[in-house]
């Protein structure tokens, strides 16, 4: 398939920040010349059990409020895990105030969220970022915070891996695999269940979700995309994870039909594996996937 699109090419992080650990003495993982992290708002935390995958974090039982300082302008991502072993979590997240979305049930191993921002947001050298608590009782947390520059849009090369998923039940849904390409499908049921004139009459499902992995040549960068098709309109809200990531994840349908794209790295494809988990959210009555793509950037 031809590639007709541009997108934003991750770099390595340039700003690292275990936020809270050793109560906020050990933090700093790494900083880029020009980069920093200034907490407003939080209190540093280390003392979740040590057998879990994160002991640290900034809380607070309001707003957590924080500044990125990076050279300017500078476009990229915001990256922030949550972590909440008590699993009674909701919070907010607003970056140079927009919503980014509201997040809960990021039990560990807890989930990342991306939040892209342009050049134009942070021709002050600053991203200013708040995370709400939306749950009485109990506190906001970050554990994580990076930053991620990207390049300006980069043509994709054309599609590498093509997958119309459940397209004859399964029987006829490969389109596309070139050498050293391929997915596998852990959790969901292909099916064709959709009268044709759909805009797709395929998918996989299940009823809280839909869980797979796509192989590609190791420390190949490139963009997955994922059609998610809804005719019925009965499923409006998914949450996708791309590698623990929440990547468009809960925004409701365009009409019948939404696609996302996952930007990755040479270090997120260096084992040759991305995972990927399309759960259901209320009121959706099952998690959908229609299409998979991945475009490769040029080495």
């Amino acid at each position: 398939m031809v590639a007709n699109f541009s997108v934003p090419r991750p770099q390595a992080p340039a700003l690292v920040v275990q936020c809270g650990k050793g109560g906020g003495k050990l933090q700093d993982e790494h900083l880029a010349p020009g980069y920093s992290v200034k907490l407003h708002q939080g209190e540093h935390y280390d003392g979740w059990p040590k057998d879990l995958a994160r002991t640290h974090c900034w809380a607070h039982g309001g707003i957590i409020r924080f500044d990125i300082n990076l050279p300017q302008p500078t476009a990229g991502i915001v990256r922030m895990h949550f972590f909440d072993p008590e699993r009674v979590r909701k919070q907010m997240v607003v970056v140079q105030g927009h919503v980014a979305g509201t997040f809960d049930n990021f039990a560990p191993p807890g989930i990342w969220v991306d939040v892209p921002v342009t050049a134009a947001d942070t021709k002050t050298g600053k991203v200013e970022v708040f995370i709400e608590n939306q749950n009485k009782g109990v506190n906001a947390v970050v554990s994580t915070v990076q930053f991620v520059p990207t390049t300006p849009p980069t043509p994709v090369l054309p599609a590498t891996l093509v997958v119309l998923c459940g397209r004859g039940n399964g029987k006829n849904q490969d389109q596309v695999t070139k050498r050293g390409y391929g997915y596998k499908l852990h959790q969901g049921v292909p099916r064709e269940p959709w009268p044709a004139g759909s805009s797709h009459t395929h998918c996989w499902e299940d009823k809280d979700q839909v869980r797979f992995e796509v192989s590609v040549p190791p420390g190949t960068a490139g963009v997955l995309r994922l059609t998610l098709a809804d005719p019925e309109r009965v499923n409006p809200n998914q949450r996708i994870l791309v590698l623990g990531r929440v990547v468009g994840g809960g925004l409701p349908f365009v009409k019948t039909e939404k696609q996302v794209l996952a930007a990755l790295s040479e270090t997120d494809t260096k084992d040759g594996k991305i995972e990927v988990v399309i759960k259901s959210l209320p009121p959706s009555q099952a998690a959908v996937l229609s299409m998979i793509e991945f475009f490769p950037w040029p080495p």
